[in-house]
């Protein structure tokens, strides 16, 4: 009799092995459909939000605004001895100009039929001044206009003749019938010395030569400043001819 076993194969049974490998793809597709959830929501969200946006940033319709020019000032001199000016100038009909000065407020006015305005007697302050004007109409102000600058000087021009001395002799040449004139002054000024117009450099020295006479001659200066003050300087000197 053999000593061989028989055996009969009989199978377990894998349910757990089973239950093990399917545990992660059940986990897997769930998070993956946990993701595209949450994709969709959140694109649903922002378009939400784009929507309101445009909602609210839609721009309200408003009338056209027309633009209002500023007024145009008439020149004025750069510089004056008067202690009150007239500022003149024009913009459209029927508007109301604001003056300033120096930033206030001084005057205001309505333009003519033909949009022309005139502040008369504008008082000035000592040293600068500086203008500018606005229109208004229909309840809009233009922006304001160029700026204009006037300087007030009250003080007259410095002037010195230092040759020829006042009463002194000087000999000129009969020929030439010419005396040089020399001396000092502002050099902004104008001056004229016996009606001749001097010529002044940057230091204010000036000469200029005027026809003389033998005998007693007279040298009339006059320095007039950019302000118009004026300051006049007369002296007589004695000519002798030298007649070799």
């Amino acid at each position: 009799m053999s000593n061989w076993k028989t055996y009969k194969y009989s199978p377990k049974k894998s349910g757990n092995s089973f239950k093990n490998a399917t545990t992660p793809i059940v986990l897997l597709i769930v998070f993956i459909g946990f993701i595209f959830l949450a994709y969709v929501g959140i694109t649903a969200f922002i378009k939400n939000l784009d929507e309101i946006g445009i909602t609210q940033q839609k721009p309200s319709i408003k009338p056209r605004i027309e633009n209002i020019q500023p007024p145009l000032l008439s020149n004025i001199p750069k510089y004056t001895k008067e202690k009150s000016i007239t500022i003149e100038g024009y913009s459209v009909e029927k508007a109301t100009i604001t003056l300033y000065k120096n930033g206030k407020e001084v005057e205001k006015m309505e333009t003519n039929d033909d949009g022309e305005f005139k502040f008369e007697n504008i008082n000035l302050d000592s040293g600068d001044n500086e203008f500018y004007a606005t229109s208004s109409a229909n309840d809009r102000t233009s922006i304001p206009s160029s700026k204009l600058l006037i300087t007030v000087d009250t003080e007259k021009p410095e002037l010195s003749v230092n040759s020829p001395e006042p009463g002194a002799e000087v000999t000129a040449n009969s020929e030439d019938e010419l005396v040089t004139v020399s001396g000092t002054t502002e050099p902004d000024v104008e001056l004229t010395v016996n009606g001749r117009i001097a010529s002044i450099n940057e230091s204010g020295d000036f000469s200029v030569s005027i026809n003389v006479k033998e005998g007693t001659n007279k040298v009339t200066a006059e320095a007039t400043d950019p302000a118009g003050n004026k300051t006049k300087e007369e002296f007589e000197f004695i000519v002798k001819f030298n007649n070799n």
